[in-house]
């Protein structure tokens, strides 16, 4: 809810950018968004590059029912557990929300596949996880000076091109480069983005992910509140509002989010 304060929501035509380093929590916070959006009615079509079917289908259920991942995946469920995945699996099957598997698929792929599902139905938001590992050859273009970097801004812009033109919203993930690791603070500013100078143009928005606890940081050091459990926002850029910071709550397996004021 905080986040939605801070950024105003997903608006169509636009592309949202969620970075940080690995195991920061962008997947949990992609997934969390694209199920809030589906509840709401809305057509959600989410490629993951990442994760395979198995992986992607059982964090979604955990996330729904509440079920510890570990349980499911040792097979350590009681019959209270094995209701609530029930339970999970049939909202799963009722909801908007459309997943991809397309891992190694480069980004004329992906848009293939979002225009035949939104000629079928019209869809509302894209999310990739994540743009780094679209694939993506330079020299093919005919340009070898081209680094990957150039490409990543290149393939961001195709996004934003394609959000655009099916006047959906888009939410893409990014990887951080290792500069942050090095700071004291360790905290991700706008040039931690691998190619900051391009995705910096293109994106409407821009958020970087932070979990403290993953850098031994136990409290605020200002308001002394705990970093147990919580997570930060930045709102680094937002092309139709203010910039600062949020947070969010989660459980130890990074499969619910929670308001950090409940």
């Amino acid at each position: 809810d905080e986040f939605d304060r801070g950024l105003g929501g997903l608006f169509k035509g636009e592309l949202l950018v969620l970075a940080g380093r690995p195991s920061m929590g962008k997947t949990a916070l992609a997934l969390h968004m694209a199920l809030a959006a589906a509840r709401k009615g809305k057509r959600v079509c989410f490629f993951s590059l990442e994760m395979t079917e198995r992986q992607l289908i059982s964090r979604l259920l955990c996330t729904i029912s509440g079920v510890e991942p570990d349980k499911l995946r040792f097979k350590l469920l009681n019959a209270d557990e094995r209701a609530r995945l029930g339970a999970a699996s049939e909202e799963l099957d009722r909801l908007p929300l459309f997943l991809n598997y397309c891992s190694g698929c480069n980004f004329e792929e992906i848009r293939a596949k979002t225009m035949a599902l939104h000629r079928r139905t019209a869809l509302d938001l894209i999310v990739i996880d994540y743009l780094n590992l679209i694939q993506i050859n330079p020299a093919a273009r005919g340009e070898v000076k081209d680094t990957m970097d150039l490409a990543l801004g290149e393939a961001a812009g195709k996004l934003k091109t394609l959000a655009m033109e099916l006047d959906v919203s888009c939410l893409t993930l990014a990887q951080l480069n290792r500069n942050c690791e090095t700071r004291t603070d360790h905290i991700p500013v706008m040039s931690d983005l691998r190619n900051s100078g391009e995705i910096e143009q293109i994106a409407d928005s821009i958020a970087m992910v932070y979990r403290p606890e993953q850098y031994n940081e136990l409290y605020d050091n200002v308001t002394h509140e705990s970093y147990h459990r919580v997570g930060r926002l930045f709102i680094i850029k937002n092309r139709n509002g203010g910039t600062g910071e949020v947070r969010f709550r989660y459980n130890d397996s990074l499969t619910q989010i929670y308001p950090y004021k409940k």
